[in-house]
C-alpha cells in the first residue's frame, strides 16, 4: 500500500556546524533513548530464544546459494546443503560411514554446538565462513562440511556470541561480536591479526555486520556509534566516531562515498564516507533495523514502522513509502528489475521500484526476519518455522523444503 509522505517521515538536513551530532558514549537519556533502549531488551530475548526459559537461541540465517547449492540453516543453527532445483537435501559420504549422509554441519553426532546462526555464511574459494551465537567462527569445506579452522582455535574457547556475519577482503576476514570488539582474521588460518578496540571494547557489543569499502571497513555498535577501521593496521580512520541516540543493530550500506546507516533513534543517517560528517538523517515512526539498498539513485530504507521508504539518496526526501503487514527487518533486494522486500509478518512483496506499486506478493505465513537471497532469478527464503522457500517468476512457489 502506497502511503503520503507527510504521515510518518521527515528530514533533516545536516547541523550549521556541518559535523555529525555527538553525544558521550553511553547516551543522552531522552524519553526516544529510553524508548530505543526499552525495545532492545525485547529484541534481546528473542536473540536468546527466551534464555529466561531455558530454550535455545533460534537464528534467522539467510540462505546462501553457491554453484547449484542452497545453504541454508536451521533454527538451531545446523546449516545443510539443498539443492537448488528441486530443495532436496545433498548427501555426502564421510570417511568410515557404509551410507552417505545429509550433508550438515555440525553433522548429527559431532560434539559442536553453533547455538543459532543470525549472520549470512559466506561462499569463498571453496570454504562456507560463518560466525555462531557460540562465540566461534568456522571455515568449512564447501563439499564436506569438514572444518578446516576455528576462531579461536582451542575446541573450549569462545569470545562474545556472533550476531552479524562475516565479510572477507583480499585475506583478511572481518567479524564483530557482542564482546564489542571487530576482529581481522587470517582467512586462510582464522589466525587473528588484529581487534578493534585495541583495549577498551565498545561498551554494549556489536550486532551488525561489517561492510568494506576499499582499505576501510566501517563497523556499528550498539551504543549507537558507527567506526571507520583501517582493514590493514586496524586503526580509527575517522577523526571520532559518529553517535547517534539509539543503538545500531543494522549493517551499513557504503556507496559513492556516503555511508548510510539506520539506528534504534528512528532515524537513517547518511554521512561522508571519508569523515564521518553528517550529510542528511531521515526520520520514522519506529526502528531502522536492517541494511538500505542503493538502486539508481534511490535509497530504499525498511523500518519496524512497517514502512519501505524510498528516498532521494542525495537529499533524502522521501519518494514515496510501501505500508507492509508487519514490521521489516530483511533488506531490500533488486531482481530482473523488480524491488524485493519481506515483512516479519511472513509477506514476500514484489514491488515496482520507481512507483512502490505492489505488482505480487507471497505469503509464507510465518516470520521472515533476516534477508531474502536470490540466484538466477529465483528467491530463497527462510521463514521462522524452519522452512526455506523457493520462488520463481511473480512469487510462485517452486518449492519449500524443512531443515531443522
Amino acid at each position: 500500500m502506497i502511503q503520503s509522505p507527510r504521515r510518518t517521515f521527515h528530514v533533516q538536513q545536516k547541523h550549521a556546524c556541518g559535523g555529525p551530532p555527538r553525544c558521550s558514549p553511553g547516551l543522552s537519556e531522552d524519553r526516544s533513548t529510553r524508548w530505543s533502549w526499552g525495545l532492545l531488551v525485547g529484541a534481546l530475548l528473542l536473540l536468546v530464544g527466551a534464555a529466561c526459559s531455558g530454550q535455545q537461541p533460534q537464528g534467522w540465517a539467510a540462505p546462501v546459494v553457491g554453484d547449484g547449492v542452497v545453504y541454508a540453516a536451521s533454527l538451531q543453527g545446523r546449516l545443510y546443503a539443498l539443492d537448488a532445483k528441486d530443495g532436496s537435501f545433498r548427501q555426502v559420504q564421510a570417511e568410515g560411514q557404509a551410507e552417505p549422509q545429509p550433508w550438515s554441519f555440525p553433522a548429527a553426532k559431532s560434539t559442536i554446538k553453533v547455538a543459532g546462526l543470525y549472520g549470512t555464511p559466506l561462499l569463498a574459494d571453496g570454504l562456507i565462513y560463518l560466525a555462531g551465537y557460540n562465540g566461534k567462527v568456522y571455515a568449512i569445506d564447501q563439499a564436506t562440511a569438514a572444518v578446516q579452522w576455528a576462531f579461536p582455535a582451542p575446541e573450549n574457547e569462545r569470545v562474545g556470541s556472533f550476531v552479524g556475519g562475516v565479510v572477507l577482503h583480499d585475506e583478511t576476514m572481518l567479524v564483530a561480536s557482542s564482546d564489542g570488539f571487530l576482529y581481522a582474521l587470517s582467512a586462510g588460518s582464522g589466525q587473528q591479526r588484529w581487534r578493534y578496540p585495541k583495549t577498551r571494547p565498545l561498551s554494549r557489543g556489536i550486532w551488525a555486520t561489517p561492510v568494506v569499502a576499499g582499505d576501510m571497513a566501517y563497523v556499528a555498535a550498539l551504543d549507537g556509534s558507527l567506526h571507520a577501521v583501517d582493514i590493514s593496521s586496524g586503526e580509527a580512520r575517522w577523526p571520532e566516531p559518529f553517535v547517534a541516540k539509539g543503538a545500531i543493530a543494522g549493517t551499513p550500506l557504503v556507496a559513492q562515498g556516503t555511508v548510510y546507516v539506520g539506528s534504534f533513534d528512528r532515524h537513517l543517517y547518511a554521512l561522508n564516507a571519508a569523515d564521518g560528517a553528517l550529510r542528511w538523517s531521515a526520520e520514522a515512526a519506529n526502528w531502522y533495523w536492517t541494511q538500505p539498498l542503493l538502486y539508481s539513485d534511490t535509497l530504499y530504507a525498511p523500518s519496524l514502522d512497517r514502512h519501505l521508504y524510498a528516498l532521494d539518496a542525495d537529499t533524502g526526501e522521501q519518494r514515496w513509502s510501501f505500508l507492509a503487514d508487519g514490521p521489516i527487518s530483511s533488506s531490500p533486494l533488486v531482481v530482473d528489475g523488480s524491488l524485493i522486500v519481506a515483512s516479519q509478518a511472513g509477506s514476500v512483496y514484489t514491488l515496482d521500484p520507481i512507483t512502490g506499486n505492489q505488482r505480487s506478493k507471497f505469503e509464507a505465513r510465518a516470520p521472515i526476519y533476516g534477508p531474502v537471497t536470490a540466484d538466477r532469478g529465483v528467491l530463497f527464503v527462510a521463514t521462522h518455522n524452519g522452512l526455506v522457500h523457493a520462488l520463481g517468476a511473480d512469487n510462485q512457489p517452486l518449492w519449500s523444503q524443512k531443515v531443522q
